[in-house]
């Protein structure tokens, strides 16, 4: 852009197309082309096992973070949660891992604050 930025409209394009062309020749342009191109296959792919998936009741995921996680996912959907564990203190890592990311998307103004309560997983003790 430099190179092209005092010149005519003909030559920037010009020195535009050839930069172009030494990029779309990299190995980093083909993964990034190859990435493109499985994230469209599995879209469709996914399309078609959602409408001979059957709904979610309930989910029960697992503790910690990663159980946070999908938590916050699912209740996100509208999938209600049950996050179960013997020790309070793994549940509330859960737990509190859920709230983060969902105060994060209030903050974003994604799900608006009072539908907050609505998406929060709730958490059942042994």
């Amino acid at each position: 852009m430099q190179k092209a930025a005092g010149k005519g409209r003909d030559d920037a394009l010009k020195i535009e197309g050839q930069g172009f062309a030494k990029l779309a020749k990299t190995t980093v342009a083909d993964a990034l082309i190859g990435l493109f191109l499985n994230d469209q296959f599995l879209k469709k792919k996914a399309k078609g096992a959602q409408k001979i998936a059957k709904p979610v009741k309930q989910a029960r995921p697992g503790r910690r973070h990663h159980g946070g996680g999908i938590a916050y996912q699912s209740a996100s959907r509208g999938t209600p949660i049950v996050m179960k564990d013997i020790a309070d203190k793994q549940l509330d890592l859960g737990m509190s891992e859920a709230n983060k990311l969902l105060s994060k998307q209030v903050e974003r103004r994604k799900p608006r604050p009072e539908r907050q309560a609505t998406c929060s997983p709730r958490s059942a003790r042994r």
